[in-house]
This record gives C-alpha cells, sequence and structure tokens, in this order.
C-alpha cells in the first residue's frame, strides 16, 4: 500500500513537472565552464529561456525555447574549434576586428510527453563540440523505481549521422542545492555513440522541482563542458 502511494505520488509530481518547465513564466540561470584538461577556455552565464510555442522545426513535437549566451570573449580567443572550416572563419574575423565573432542566442527545441523529457544541448559557439553529444533526457518510467534502470534512445545529428544514446538513472537522497535540502533528485548518466564510437559522456543531477541541476559533459581530448544550476526566476512576464 505505501510503495502504490509513493508510486502515485510521484506520479503526480512528475505531471505537474511535465505541465511547468516549459512555462514562458520561467529562466533557468546556469554557470558554464569549458575546460581542456586544466585549461579554462571560457566561464560564463547562460540563461535557458521558455518561449511557450511550438519550435518551428518540428511543431507537432517539440516545443521552443532559447539560449542566451553571454560571452567570455577575453578568454574565447583560446578556443579553437574543432570544424577546421569554422575555426578558419573564426580565426578571419578576429584578425579583421579583434574579437571572434559570437552569437548572443539560439532558439532550439525539446520535448516533454508523459513517459519523456528531452531537451537538444546549445550548439551555437564553443557549444558546436556538443552537435552529436548526449542529450539532457530523463526517462520518466526511470524515476518511478526504487533501482536503476538503462534505457537507449537514437536521433540523427545534422550530418545525418545516428546518434544512439543510452542512460542510467539514480535515486539520490539529501542533495543539497543552493543551502537546501531537496528531495525527489536524481543522478542521470550517459554517453552518445556515433557509428559505434563514443562521442560523449554525462552525468547530470535532475530534480523534479529545479530540472537539470547540474549537466557534466566529458569530450574527445580531455574537454569538459559544466553547467552549474545557479537559480530559477519564476513568475516573469
Amino acid at each position: 500500500m505505501k510503495k502504490n502511494l509513493l508510486i502515485l505520488f510521484t506520479f503526480i509530481n512528475l505531471y505537474s513537472f511535465s505541465q511547468n518547465y516549459f512555462d514562458k513564466t520561467k529562466e533557468y540561470h546556469y554557470q558554464v565552464t569549458y575546460l581542456i584538461g586544466c585549461d579554462t577556455i571560457t566561464n560564463e552565464k547562460m540563461i535557458v529561456k521558455p518561449l511557450g510555442r511550438k519550435w518551428i522545426f518540428q511543431p507537432w513535437h517539440q516545443v521552443a525555447f532559447k539560449y542566451i549566451y553571454f560571452p567570455d570573449s577575453l578568454s574565447f580567443i583560446k578556443y579553437k574549434d574543432n570544424d577546421p572550416e569554422i575555426s578558419g572563419i573564426n580565426m578571419s574575423y578576429s584578425k579583421v576586428h579583434g574579437k571572434i565573432k559570437l552569437s548572443k542566442k539560439e532558439i532550439t527545441g525539446g520535448r516533454d510527453v508523459p513517459h519523456r523529457f528531452f531537451m537538444h544541448p546549445p550548439r551555437s559557439n564553443q557549444y558546436g563540440v556538443l552537435t552529436n553529444a548526449i542529450y539532457p533526457a530523463v526517462s520518466k518510467a526511470a524515476l518511478n523505481e526504487d533501482t536503476t534502470m538503462g534505457y537507449g534512445s537514437t536521433f540523427y545529428s545534422n550530418s545525418k549521422d545516428t546518434i544512439d544514446m543510452i542512460y542510467g538513472t539514480y535515486p539520490l537522497k539529501g542533495y543539497i542545492f543552493n543551502g537546501i535540502k531537496i528531495g525527489n533528485c536524481w543522478k542521470i548518466i550517459g554517453e552518445s555513440s556515433v557509428k559505434g564510437e563514443v562521442q560523449t559522456s554525462f552525468e547530470s543531477y535532475f530534480s523534479l522541482e529545479y530540472g537539470f541541476i547540474r549537466i557534466y559533459y566529458k569530450l574527445e581530448d580531455d574537454a569538459q563542458i559544466n553547467f552549474d544550476l545557479i537559480e530559477v526566476k519564476k513568475d516573469l512576464k
């Protein structure tokens, strides 16, 4: 009986989260650090802003949200894009203008349905290295389990290569966020691969109340991109 009540309570919380995460009156503020080895490439603020409408590229499937960037232009000169063409464009622009051309925003999509939640990672500026990265995603069925559950997904990248993603979910107890102990929190780990070769892996903490509290990506060449939630702003107009 107690277990059934617990499952029902968790389901109600999941439903509530499902209805509220992409609420256009909210903003999710992150501090994002990009490291290669021990060298900090960039350390900057980023905002995830739901837009309250469908995503134009898949309006039947996903809703739109905006990544708002606050580029760390002083440190960004250290960054060299893995794509030689993009790197060449960046370097040519910087020679003429004394700085690298950076985007201030990016609109992309996410999905929130009864069994699953996911959102596209950022892919502008230095975050282009996340093009084939594993998506921040949650299997809501896994959150109803007392033990670890693995699940897989398949997506297509911009280059039309198939991206295979697999996740594992672990319940956390007594996690502290901004000095506050929160319940209903899980650690989610996973990796993405293209043609059998691992592209990225990540470790994330997910809360029903706050969404993704942290997302730590590990990339090739000893690179890492770490997203740490600073605050969630609500009731914005």
